[in-house]
């Protein structure tokens, strides 16, 4: 059978429509959720409540499993390997861009199919408040002096912000101390560690209760509870990397399936009050994106911690240690 160019447009049309009306009526069924944390902390938490958002925008269950370790990999493998018809999808932070540069899985951020960015969560770089620097640039002045002094703490190697203290500290020799996320706060007022990065939410109490400083943060913009804290960029440093959270599917999710999403998402950002008051309460910032935009964002976000992880040697260093 010989096919012109019209019937091939014809039946290019024909399989393009049925595909489109075979998703017509998602969901059918209850959606599920993967959340590379533990159940009870903020990433969770803020994720349950956008499950709880997109329930009531599709009139489905969504399902909420935790599959925690190797910095979310578990998780987003687990996303990446399921059938990509929209009911798996992942809640997914900034750890997709560190644990997939460095190496705890064979595949790039670009394996998954990115369906919207719900929240970011800025950073804060800080100090405690008996410390002697009122500024980073005090700081800076006197680690210049002092040498591998101070002890720079994060939540561990390879993380946000253990990137974050790189790249706002090269101009000067610090020791980086991973003592974990939960670990942090009590490591700093333990005068275990000099100073540290953590998530505004985690910091701003400290500072209110006056055992803590700012001193520098790592958005765009400053954090309406720490008005007095310069970003990055303010102090003349290329850096502005925030904890990322959204939405993402397997490769391969129908269009169809995709902007269903999209617009349910859309609506629970807008209108689910009580994501309104979980965020407002610990600082993050909902900033709803998608589309080429994401994409370009995305982009932006992987290069800078490519760099960074160049930078110290960490690029695809789990990769040469299996």
């Amino acid at each position: 059978m010989t096919f012109t160019r019209t019937s091939f447009l014809a039946a290019f049309t024909a399989a393009l429509m049925l595909s489109t009306t075979a998703w017509a009526d998602y969901p059918t069924k209850n959606i599920h959720m993967i959340v590379g944390f533990s159940a009870g902390d903020a990433t969770d938490l803020l994720g349950r409540l956008v499950g709880q958002g997109l329930e009531k925008e599709l009139g489905k269950s969504v399902v909420v499993t935790n599959k925690s370790g190797a910095g979310g990999a578990l998780a987003y493998d687990t996303v990446r390997r399921a059938n990509p018809d929209g009911y798996t999808l992942g809640w997914v932070t900034g750890s997709l861009f560190t644990t997939t540069n460095i190496g705890n899985v064979d595949w790039d951020y670009r394996a998954l199919d990115p369906i919207a960015r719900i929240a970011q969560w800025p950073m804060v770089v800080g100090t405690r408040a008996d410390a002697p620097w009122n500024t980073w640039n005090d700081f800076l002045a006197d680690a210049k002096k002092n040498p591998n002094k101070y002890k720079f703490g994060h939540a561990g190697t390879g993380s946000i912000g253990h990137l974050m203290n790189v790249a706002v500290s090269q101009d000067v020799e610090v020791i980086m101390a991973p003592v974990g996320a939960q670990a942090r706060f009590s490591a700093l007022l333990g005068k275990q560690i000099d100073l540290l990065s953590a998530p505004a939410a985690g910091f701003v109490k400290f500072e209110k209760a006056g055992k803590m400083r700012a001193l520098l943060v790592s958005s765009a913009k400053r954090v309406p509870l720490l008005p007095n804290s310069p970003t990055a960029r303010e102090l003349g440093i290329d850096y502005q990397v925030d904890l990322m959270y959204g939405v993402f599917a397997p490769s391969g999710t129908p269009d169809t399936v995709k902007r269903r999403l999209r617009a349910a998402l859309q609506k629970v950002v807008k209108n689910y009050e009580p994501l309104h008051k979980f965020t407002k309460t610990r600082e993050m910032n909902l900033e709803y994106l998608d589309g080429a935009a994401l994409d370009k964002w995305l982009e932006e976000q992987n290069a800078t911690v490519v760099r960074l992880m160049k930078q110290v040697g960490m690029y695809k260093s789990a990769t040469m240690k299996k």
